[in-house]
């Protein structure tokens, strides 16, 4: 049972619900379908036995969530997002536990303190963590990553960071295949796609070739007006946020193409100074901000990543509502971790009775999700460019113009939105010269030998200049195919 602070119509402001939306509150009986809502809250560090005092991380697997406490692991059932229930806290650790990753019925969790660095459960019994063993290593550890059957940490402390890279193809028993040391502090995030691996240092986001996991290469650094934080490869894009730790640093969110996955090319960037992580659903990308704000951004066109929601999480009758550090969930659900100091009236858990972390369960959607996205198999399909209709030659800034292009199905495989195949700009790839990067199949499937025509708005730059204009299309998270379009030269200028 999660620790409940009242009678549970108190908790719900007397049956209404709580609604959170561009950072205002409100009580209604039916919300708006855009406006995320919180339906419980769970006070980790009061309900269970480790008295954590921040949810630092969460991982959701199944019906369950498992949150990294400060000290301590708790298990949440959330199979009833409206009410949530602790069953089991992990309070053997005198630490902060950090980053969690999952591969099969093993959890591994990241637990600060070098001797007991690396802790793996059991989650045969899901609602029951079963300690496993503990693995000391060489430093801090903060981040842990699965991919495949490899695990990537990150650790560090005031003079060193090492990526440390196991081999887990037996989960339950790691391997360590190889090291990264960097001889300085604040590098870690480790990324990996394909044989490539992407790490932050500092101002500094590194490349590197890691096929031989004992022989790592770096072949790339790319440097940057802000502390490189948290990262992620989505749908064949590389997301890394960007934190402003003083003055003139700039934060946000900058998105890369990885067309060529070994030289990221910087496709767009949002703005907010402290970000502190990221988690991805569909379309939206979930930012927690500075203060208590978090940020919902629609990613469907990369190249411009726009934000639909500012909102915050609280509950009645319990102080501050904590600042959210760590985010997770799917469907129509996130989960949302927050500290719980910082409270101008709870300084520790004998101040008052609602200090402690907190995890929130909040509806970010009224309708179901769209099914599975399963990605084209590469060298399959094919294109041929038929026509272009409808650009002019000379555009005003700013000014729109309706544009058609037909592409015809020269490959084996038919074109699909649940395979991701998608009309993509060219020159370079994805650009946003004509404010859209991308366009959907408006209907389907198109068979092979087929053709389609895109139909789609395009505005001008706002700058004066010569833009390119070419297409080619595109097989989301596999590969660019087929023809490009003709390459076309529009001169944008002031009338």
């Amino acid at each position: 049972m999660s620790l409940r602070l009242g009678p549970a119509a108190a908790h719900r402001l007397g049956g209404a619900t709580i609604v959170l939306g561009l950072a205002v509150w409100a009580a209604a009986a039916d919300p708006a379908p855009s406006l995320p809502r919180v339906l419980d809250m769970v006070l980790t560090g009061q309900a269970g036995t480790a008295r954590s005092t921040v949810s630092r991380s969460l991982i959701k697997v199944g019906n369950y969530l498992y949150v990294s406490g400060e000290p301590g692991m708790q298990t949440i059932d959330v199979s009833n997002p409206d009410d949530l229930r602790l069953t089991s806290d992990w309070p053997n650790s005198s630490y902060k536990m950090n980053g969690a990753a999952v591969k099969g019925n093993v959890l591994y969790v990241t637990n600060w303190h070098p001797a007991e660095g690396l802790v793996l459960f059991d989650i045969s019994n899901p609602a029951r963590p079963a300690h496993l063993r503990t693995i000391g290593l060489p430093n801090y550890s903060w981040s842990a990553t699965v991919t495949g059957d490899l695990l990537d940490l990150g650790l560090g402390n005031e003079t060193q960071s090492i990526i440390q890279t196991y081999n887990i193809s037996d989960p339950r028993n790691p391997r360590l295949v190889g090291q990264i040391v960097i001889d300085d502090r604040i590098a870690g995030n480790p990324t990996r796609h394909g044989d490539l691996m992407y790490i932050t240092h500092k101002k500094q986001l590194y490349v590197y070739d890691v096929k031989d996991a004992a022989r790592p290469r770096r072949l790339r650094t790319l440097d940057f007006d802000g502390t490189c934080g948290g990262m992620k490869v989505y749908r064949g894009y590389l997301y890394m946020l960007q934190f402003q730790a003083i003055e003139p640093e700039v934060g946000g969110l900058r998105v890369f193409s990885l067309e060529d996955p070994a030289n990221p090319r910087a496709l767009s960037f949002w703005r907010e100074n402290r970000p502190r992580t990221l988690h991805f659903q569909g379309e939206r990308l979930y930012v927690p901000g500075e203060g208590n704000q978090i940020f919902t951004l629609d990613v469907a066109n990369p190249a411009s990543p726009k934000p639909t929601a500012v909102w915050t999480v609280e509950w009645p009758g319990a102080g501050h509502g904590g600042y959210p550090v760590t985010i997770d969930g799917s469907g129509k659900y996130v989960y949302v971790g927050t500290t719980g100091g910082n409270n101008r009236d709870c300084g520790d858990f004998r101040a008052c009775a609602h200090f402690g972390g907190r995890v929130y369960s909040v509806q970010v959607s009224h309708t179901e999700p769209p099914p599975a996205f399963t990605p084209a198999p590469r060298g399959v399909s094919g294109a041929a460019f038929v026509r272009l209709r409808g650009l002019p030659a000379v555009m005003a800034p700013g000014q729109e113009a309706v544009v058609s292009i037909t592409m015809r199905n020269t490959g084996r495989a038919a074109w699909s939105s649940a395979q991701g195949y998608k009309l993509g700009a060219q020159g370079p790839a994805d650009n946003a010269y004509w404010r859209i990067g991308r366009v959907g199949l408006a209907r389907e499937p198109v068979a092979p030998g087929a053709e389609r025509t895109f139909t789609f708005r395009v505005r001008a730059p706002a700058r004066p200049g010569t833009y390119p204009f070419q297409w080619r299309m595109v097989a989301e998270r596999s590969e660019w195919f087929g023809q490009l379009t003709r390459r076309s030269q529009v001169v944008v200028r002031s009338r």
